[in-house]
């Protein structure tokens, strides 16, 4: 059909029925017109709360990512691999005090004899006051170029391994007996959970420094 012959035939239904036609003409554009209100009302509210919805995560994401940002110590080069060196050295110095302190009197596993007792004892205890001694200059040495926070457990360190060092010293009678096994034990323990808070420092210390790119100040944030 023609488009002049479907007006012609619309223009016959709406006579046919007469004034009514126009009623319901009318009614009928002004319904549309309100669903079509109502459709893109509901439209803008939902879009609107789906871009609340974007903004709110966004705004999460980039103060969590702010926070990040705020941890972060961007330094150059050459002050990370300082100050990772340095820390490095005084860790293997840890390590190495570590190891002859917990062999100095142990609750089991010593000779049995006296004067096997003695020979074990000397020869480790002369292998950990040089060891001690070593740690502590390097610490000393390189304070000022890693974070006091660090310095202090460390310093920590440096005390009970001397504590120990005094006791083993000083209390001479009582050597080899269950007492003088028992503070050894209780020293090693104390001495072992400043290790694992040293050990944690100086991890969240290197997760915090991140390296400038080529170009940019020597200025430490």
């Amino acid at each position: 059909m023609m488009p002049k012959e479907a007006w012609e035939t619309a223009g016959a239904v709406l006579a046919s029925v007469g004034g009514g036609g126009a009623i319901v003409v009318a009614l009928s554009g002004w319904l549309g017109k309100v669903w079509a209100e109502r459709i893109l009302a509901a439209d803008r509210a939902k879009y609107a709360r789906e871009i609340e919805e974007l903004k709110g995560s966004l705004e999460r994401t980039t103060r969590i990512l702010q926070g990040e940002i705020d941890k972060t110590l961007f330094v150059s080069k050459t002050h990370f691999e300082t100050e990772f060196n340095l820390l490095r050295e005084i860790w293997a110095n840890v390590s190495e005090v570590r190891g002859p302190m917990s062999l100095l009197r142990p609750m089991s596993g010593y000779p049995a004899g006296r004067a096997q007792q003695e020979e074990h004892f000397s020869r480790i205890f002369e292998t950990f006051l040089a060891k001690l001694d070593r740690f502590r200059t390097a610490v000393d040495n390189n304070s000022p170029f890693y974070p006091q926070e660090i310095f202090l457990v460390l310093d920590g360190l440096i005390r009970i391994a001397q504590g120990e060092r005094d006791d083993l010293i000083h209390n001479l009678d009582e050597r080899f007996g269950m007492g003088w096994f028992q503070r050894g034990k209780e020293n090693f323990r104390a001495f072992m959970l400043q290790v694992d808070k040293c050990s944690g420092l100086i991890r969240e210390r290197l997760e915090k420094l991140a390296v400038r790119g080529p170009g940019a100040s020597d200025y430490v944030s």
